[in-house]
């Protein structure tokens, strides 16, 4: 998962500095020296979305995460802390770690701080790995519950990148699912018979008149059916796909569960008629 592409990472992340990035990626890095086989996934849950780091189950929405990253109601800024579900669970951690269950569950690591110093987390880390308890072992042996034909798996390295944004060394999480380019192309090619200005289907926009011959041909493929959500060998149509500008491409990926570009469109009307 490229954290700072994925639409709901980014708006859980959205006003971290580059060293409060570079502290997410060290909190990673820090988790995967002892638990190499976490998943890095997704989660919506009542309280909001959540970046877990667990076992990812895809028969159950929230998975059985060890660490969860947050924005809290408080709009805290996005920080990492320690997550375990059942009661007794929480009661014997919090004894186990000299400590008691209402102080660790307020225990939030910020970015900033790892990036600045990390050994106070890269300590809970090693002291959970040492514990050695059946429960953290649930949560860490990543890739349990999923069938091996699953493509949507994190890569489980975290590597050095020879590109450095701003001069400073990132290190990127990347997951990947194949899309169909040929579906996307004769999308395109489709619009273009129905009109050469290739015009954005929620708002009009034409990248050619706003752009002049930059623009020409150019426009966005949404997909209707969510590539996150498909199965392995599903084959996409072309009438799956639905032209729209970056905007509005961004802001139908904003939402959960997805809205239709028509939904959109209708929300832009009405705001227009409203002003």
């Amino acid at each position: 998962m490229n954290l700072q592409k994925d639409t709901i990472a980014f708006d859980l992340l959205y006003d971290l500095n580059d060293q409060e990035w570079s502290g997410v990626y060290k909190a990673l890095e820090i988790i995967y020296s002892k638990f190499p086989n976490v998943d890095i996934y997704k989660s919506i849950l009542r309280s909001g979305p959540q970046i877990s780091i667990g076992i990812k189950n895809i028969e159950y929405t929230r998975g059985h995460p060890l660490f969860v990253i947050t924005r809290s109601k408080k709009n805290r800024l996005s920080s990492i802390k320690l997550r375990s579900d059942a009661k007794e669970e929480r009661v014997l951690l919090a004894k186990l770690l000299e400590t008691d269950w209402e102080t660790l569950n307020d225990t939030y690591f910020s970015f900033i701080d790892i990036n600045n110093d990390s050994s106070s987390f890269h300590s809970l880390v090693d002291r959970l790995f040492n514990l050695n308890l059946d429960f953290i072992a649930s949560r860490t042996n990543g890739n349990k519950h999923l069938p091996e034909d699953y493509n949507e798996r994190v890569i489980q390295e975290i590597t050095a990148e020879d590109s450095y944004p701003e001069g400073k060394e990132s290190y990127r999480i990347h997951r990947s699912k194949e899309r169909s380019t040929e579906a996307v192309r004769i999308a395109k090619e489709k619009g273009l018979l129905q009109d050469e200005k290739l015009k954005c289907c929620v708002c009009n926009f034409s990248f050619i008149d706003n752009y002049g011959p930059l623009g020409s041909g150019f426009i966005e493929a949404h997909h209707t059916l969510p590539v996150s959500s498909m199965k392995d060998g599903h084959k996409t149509k072309p009438e799956e796909l639905v032209l729209v500008c970056s905007n509005c491409h961004r802001m139908l990926h904003r939402h959960r569960p997805l809205i239709s570009a028509k939904d959109l469109h209708g929300i832009m009307t009405s705001l227009k008629q409203e002003g």
